[in-house]
């Protein structure tokens, strides 16, 4: 007798019916989509953990560390991008915003010929034709960089006996 067998062993109706159907959740598609989800969702824990950092402990910690190191009676010199500088007393920063009250800045006085050096005055916000209080909120990210002014600075002094 001439048996011809396949690979599988070969079983009645009634085993074949209490056999488990296969498992479609092994499908390709469905475990491709399984793998991208669980990516999407770790960098998503991620870039929320990297948000949580910087606000929590990178931008408050700028706070206080500022709060420590301006004191009232400190003037700073706020460098912007576009070149200009601005003299006041910070009494505030964060992370949008830095405000200076009692504000100053450099103006060239004349025209200077090629072999002088340009001569710079002192004006005291507040003083234009039209009218600006003394007080200035520049947005962060327009700002190079900042720094404390000494007391004997020259610039302090000038401010001090702009008064």
């Amino acid at each position: 007798m001439n048996e011809v067998r396949s690979g599988r062993p070969i079983m009645s109706f009634a085993e074949a019916r209490f056999q488990p159907e296969a498992d479609k959740s092994n499908s390709p598609k469905k475990s491709g989509w399984k793998y991208v989800g669980m990516i999407v969702l770790g960098l998503l824990i991620l870039a929320l953990g990297f948000i949580f950092v910087d606000k929590i402990f990178l931008n408050s910690g700028e706070a206080n560390v500022l709060g420590a190191l301006v004191a009232s009676d400190d003037y700073q010199a706020v460098f912007l991008l576009n070149g200009q500088v601005y003299f006041g007393k910070m009494i505030s920063s964060n992370d949008k915003e830095i405000v200076l009250q009692e504000v100053y800045y450099l103006q060239t006085s004349g025209m200077a010929s090629s072999t002088e050096k340009k001569k710079y005055d002192l004006v005291k916000l507040g003083s234009e034709a039209y009218g600006p209080t003394s007080e200035v909120v520049i947005t962060r990210s327009n700002v190079l960089f900042y720094e404390t002014l000494r007391a004997d600075s020259q610039v302090v002094q000038s401010i001090k006996n702009y008064k």
